[in-house]
């Protein structure tokens, strides 16, 4: 990732996990709106986190036809 691509997410990150709070320790409203963070993965913002679903991806389908080769072979076909 290029470090503005880094920073970007970094962020993102931050503003959608922390609440801004005030001196109360009470969460602050504002007419700004929270960051989303599914925009990481639907606008491809963090590389490194869309690599890493690629590759569960990948496992579980081959999880699921591993199971279905076995299932197959149990059932006589």
């Amino acid at each position: 990732m290029l470090p503005s691509q880094n920073q970007e997410a970094l962020t993102l990150r931050r503003d959608a996990d922390v609440l801004p709070l005030d001196e109360n320790g009470e969460i602050m409203v504002t007419e700004e709106p929270r960051a989303n963070p599914d925009d990481l993965l639907a606008k491809g913002i963090d590389v490194q986190l869309e690599t890493a679903v690629v590759l569960l991806k990948c496992r579980a389908a081959g999880l699921q036809e591993a199971r279905a080769a076995v299932e197959g072979a149990g059932s006589g076909a």
